[in-house]
């Protein structure tokens, strides 16, 4: 069961609290959604690298809603799983219908498939985005909302092994 956490009192602190970040297709946003990120993801104890991973998960969906959402925003909040302990969950939302998220992940495929490599350049990106989501992320889902759709990230402090069979 994940639900937004209120941290345990043998833990000692509250954490930060909710971020909300509107985004838009103003490029000086995403730097402060990075740092927002950095300081945030520090505050619940996660590692110097770790903190670096999510940048890069925030930067990918953050981009991604200037590039195909125009604008919608970018949720922080600190989570905690009575089996997986604290973590943080990212929710980019925007106002593009939801996708199949099994092909996106797909290194060189977008939304709709496998990318042609004479538009590569043109479309500003290698397809490569939503997998480094996924590889940075314990836990990753794209659902409709009214008016467009929503992807919710999880990472946990103390990452959960991988399952043998794989996959999510």
């Amino acid at each position: 069961m994940v639900r937004p956490s209120k941290v345990p009192a043998s833990l000692g602190t509250v954490g930060p609290a909710p971020r909300t970040f509107r985004v838009t297709s103003d490029e000086g946003l995403i730097h402060g959604i990075r740092q927002g990120t950095r300081a945030f993801a520090r505050a619940l104890g996660f590692s110097d690298r770790a903190v670096e991973e999510l940048v890069i998960v925030v930067s990918e969906l953050a981009s991604n809603i200037r590039k195909y959402g125009i604008q919608g925003t970018l949720e922080l909040a600190q989570i905690e799983d009575l089996r997986l302990g604290l973590g943080i969950l990212i929710v980019a939302q925007d106002e593009t219908p939801a996708f199949d998220l099994s092909i996106a992940l797909l290194d060189g495929h977008d939304a709709t498939g496998k990318l042609d490599p004479a538009t590569v350049l043109r479309r500003r990106g290698i397809g490569a985005g939503l997998g480094a989501v996924a590889r940075f992320s314990d836990q990753l889902s794209v659902e409709p909302w009214p008016g467009g759709k929503r992807l919710r990230v999880i990472r946990y402090v103390a990452r959960p092994k991988p399952s043998p069979a794989g996959g999510w």
